[in-house]
């Protein structure tokens, strides 16, 4: 064999050997990154503290953003058992219970599959699911075309909250994408900016029967605290991200979280009216610097009413740990009349997550931090906790489940 023929045999085994070993490194890659999207599919979940006697029932959708996009329904009990788990397309939220005239009833919000649940760009493109007591459909709720609101496949309810008041009655929001006249000069607005306005409707018997606009409110353009570059003529500011909402039993009116403003704001359901603002630029009520809240969730009444909870998430720069407050409030003077507030110990919540009230517990769910805890409402002791591996934007306590089939043969994971 000539020299040259030598080098060119030698130059070939080399080149083969070279796009073999990057052909099985390649395959190696594959079947690495397959078993770990594989094991991050599964929901796993650890407790590290639990009492097999607490009564009572939690209910979450925990959910997955990989280019699967689902999300699962489970149920579980306080020993760690998951009771139910159901598969559904898209990501779900706010999966919980309502108790109504007796009757048991669940709803939960979903997304298309095919859009982020982050990418407001697109607006809210969630619909409400319905389910009886056995956890079977029984219908959906949408975004309903009224005054300048108009639906199409891109437009749909948003998915943090959602009040269910009986079978054919509702309170939903949305994040409505549209280009408004009336921000201020002084903020430098673009002709061209998109908003993504909050909008409310209650529905009965498939109509509506009161809608809110907060774009008819300008003095909540400049309240806003982040996504409020209004000279920016391309991308949708959120500039109020409502995220929450809860009817006040003392006068039936609406109590809504807007999250870029650092603000609840009380609404009258008949008018439309603001009546007071909580927290923000402008509170109608002084609040000290322990009594402010940051990028917040999941307001609701305890107590019959007399006490307003909040999940407080903090902020990772400014305030790095997350907290449970109670508020008693004086709402004719619009002043604090009691204050409490519970640092939740060692776990932080970016975003998400929510709070209940019950058998003077708080049952805890942190949201982005994925976690939940149940601590006594005064000790502050800690009787569960749970670490999971997906995200649940809320999770809820039940203490009757009766009507659904339970199964307490799954895994800790699936």
């Amino acid at each position: 064999m000539s020299r040259a023929a030598f080098i060119r045999s030698k130059f070939s085994k080399v080149i083969i050997a070279l796009v073999a070993t990057i052909a099985l490194g390649f395959f190696v890659y594959k079947v690495v990154v397959h078993i770990k999207a594989n094991n991050f599919l599964e929901f796993q979940y650890d407790i590290s503290t639990s009492d097999p006697a607490q009564k009572g029932y939690i209910l979450m959708a925990p959910y997955v953003t990989t280019s699967e996009r689902f999300s699962r329904l489970v149920i579980m009990d306080f020993a760690g058992h998951i009771l139910v788990k159901k598969k559904v397309a898209g990501i779900v939220s706010d999966f919980r219970q309502w108790i109504i005239n007796g009757r048991i009833r669940y709803s939960y919000a979903v997304y298309d599959p095919s859009i982020f649940l982050q990418n407001y760009s697109n607006g809210s493109v969630a619909h409400e699911v319905i389910l009886d007591s056995a956890l079977n459909e029984i219908g959906q709720v949408r975004l309903l075309p009224y005054g300048d609101v108009v639906t199409d496949n891109k437009k749909g309810i948003d998915h943090h909250d959602f009040i269910m008041l009986s079978d054919n009655h509702f309170i939903t929001m949305t994040s409505y994408i549209k280009t408004v006249t009336n921000i201020p000069a002084s903020l430098s607005p673009s002709p061209t900016v998109k908003l993504a306005v909050p909008i409310l409707q209650e529905i009965e018997d498939g109509t509506v029967i009161w809608q809110w606009d907060a774009s008819l409110y300008p003095e909540f353009y400049a309240g806003s605290m982040k996504w409020n570059n209004y000279s920016n003529g391309k991308d949708v500011q959120d500039y109020m991200h409502v995220n929450g909402m809860i009817i006040d039993p003392a006068d039936s009116n609406l109590v809504v979280s807007f999250h870029n403003t650092n603000q609840l704001v009380k609404i009258n359901r008949k008018t439309g009216a603001i009546i007071w603002r909580f927290g923000g630029k402008n509170s109608d009520f002084s609040l000290s610097g322990e009594q402010l809240f940051l990028w917040q969730h999941n307001p609701d009444f305890a107590d019959s009413g007399r006490t307003l909870t909040l999940f407080d998430n903090g902020d990772k720069d400014s305030r790095h740990f997350s907290r449970i407050l109670e508020y008693n409030l004086d709402q004719q003077n619009k002043k604090v009349t009691g204050f409490r507030s519970y640092t939740i110990p060692d776990l932080f919540a970016e975003n998400k997550g929510s709070v209940q009230v019950c058998d003077g517990n708080y049952f805890i769910c942190g949201g982005s931090g994925n976690f939940i805890l149940l601590t006594d409402r005064h000790t502050g002791t800690v009787k569960f906790k749970m670490t999971y591996n997906h995200t649940s934007f809320r999770a809820y306590y039940a203490s009757d489940i009766t009507g659904i089939t339970i199964n307490k043969n799954f895994k800790n994971s699936d």
